[in-house]
């Protein structure tokens, strides 16, 4: 690993089982976002409802209530749900909705209505802190903002 300019961990977790690195290779913890196309199955949600947020890691569900919350979800009310955890599972009736991050088979069987928000990408401002550390120019910008957001610059 030392012949590498950048360590790159999307999870707090992770940087306890690096192996012993160079002091000269920074390490960068990424944030994670969610692609903004796919907000749109919750926007439609009334608010209230009960939405039981899934995942392999209660860091993720977290991050990402947190995240929603700050978009301006926060008329919706959200249950964390790791399976194997010693987080309880709601009654069903206590469910309107499931929402995950692409792990549609850790929700449970018995919750019809699923959003699939699909994989996190790495929000913007980890991009731009990769290329700062790797010390890469930043003219092409205008081209990097369009591409990420799903838009065009046409």
């Amino acid at each position: 690993m030392n012949a590498c300019k950048l360590v790159l961990v999307t999870t707090k977790s992770l940087l306890e089982s690096l192996p012993e690195l160079s002091n000269e290779v920074p390490v960068l913890l990424a944030r994670r976002t969610v692609q903004l196309s796919k907000l749109e199955q919750i926007m439609d949600l009334a608010p209230g409802t009960r939405c039981l947020f899934v995942s392999n890691s209660i860091h993720t569900v977290n991050d990402t209530v947190e995240l929603l919350n700050r978009l301006g979800f926060d008329h919706l009310h959200f249950i964390p749900y790791v399976p194997n955890s010693d987080i309880q599972l709601p009654e069903k009736d206590q469910i309107d909705v499931a929402i995950t991050h692409g792990l549609k088979e850790l929700v449970p069987a018995a919750i019809e209505k699923i959003i699939d928000l699909e994989t996190r990408p790495l929000d913007l401002t980890t991009i731009f802190d990769i290329a700062r550390l790797l010390k890469l120019p930043m003219e092409k910008h205008t081209y990097i903002l369009p591409n990420f957001s799903g838009t065009s610059s046409d």
